[in-house]
């Protein structure tokens, strides 16, 4: 009776430890390290304990944040020790009206369908004191089955306004044909924000190849515009890209995973 009461009570202490273990959350500071992005000039990674979440915050490593010998910037969703780790970069400098232009290539998910559902890419501008936001995101926010994987909105004290479509085709089923590059395009002036999301496939180059997917754009022509929704220059904004987990939890797959950035263009306004 010792016996069998000893081993409830150990496999208890260890089914306590490990559920405690997987609650347990890290709190390191916040810091932005400094890297070179190429012929981009200088950037910056994210390290630490921090949002978004949105409830429980990711763990940021800035070892997560390569640059390679052709100037393509990877990030990626890492696993360390049962802990998980996401990246996130941005510019150093005030982002200026204009179109931003970042092309990515997703290296282990076939394309956007089958992404992780617990896995979010995300291309925004913010502005952390206001709160000031627009962005991209491909997420399902942990729904598998959701087929909208794209989301362009706006945010503000004021107020938020999204758009959700679907980037991809479920019969993208050919492997040697399958549309794993993805093109997201942002116009910001004083007056509007443009989104445009492209799709094309690895290997392909030009614009002539890549098939447009989704475009919202936030301008007096919109039935709930509001000027004031849109930041200005002097609001310090900066281009953020980030690939994160939502509330912090493991891919559903349980698999590390990786993101690359092929090209970034800025085009003044």
């Amino acid at each position: 009776m010792r016996l069998f009461s000893s081993i409830i009570l150990i496999v208890g202490m260890a089914w306590y430890t490990t559920i405690h273990a997987q609650e347990t959350t890290i709190n390191n500071p916040l810091e932005w390290i400094d890297f070179e992005f190429g012929e981009h000039g200088i950037w910056q990674s994210k390290n630490g304990t921090h949002g978004p979440g949105p409830k429980i915050p990711n763990q940021w490593d800035k070892s997560n944040v390569i640059v390679n010998e052709n100037g393509e910037l990877l990030l990626k969703i890492s696993n360390h020790k049962g802990q998980w780790y996401s990246s996130e970069v941005r510019t150093k400098e005030c982002a200026k009206y204009g179109t931003y232009i970042l092309d990515m290539v997703l290296l282990d998910s076939i394309h956007l369908d089958v992404l992780d559902a617990n896995i979010i890419i995300g291309v925004f501008f913010y502005e952390g004191i206001n709160e000031k936001e627009f962005d991209i995101e491909f997420a399902k926010w942990g729904y598998p089955n959701e087929i909208r994987n794209t989301e362009c909105s706006i945010h503000s004290p004021l107020g938020s306004y999204s758009s959700l479509f679907h980037t991809g085709s479920v019969n993208d089923t050919n492997e040697e044909l399958i549309y794993r590059k993805l093109r997201a395009q942002i116009l910001w002036t004083a007056n509007q924000i443009t989104y445009k999301v492209f799709r094309t496939i690895v290997g392909d180059a030009g614009m002539g190849n890549w098939e447009l997917q989704g475009e919202w754009k936030f301008s007096s022509n919109y039935e709930n515009y509001d000027s004031n929704f849109i930041p200005k220059e002097t609001d310090n904004m900066h281009l953020h890209f980030n690939f994160w987990l939502m509330n912090g939890l493991k891919p559903t797959n349980n698999k590390e995973s990786r993101i690359m950035i092929t090209n970034y263009q800025y085009l003044p306004q």
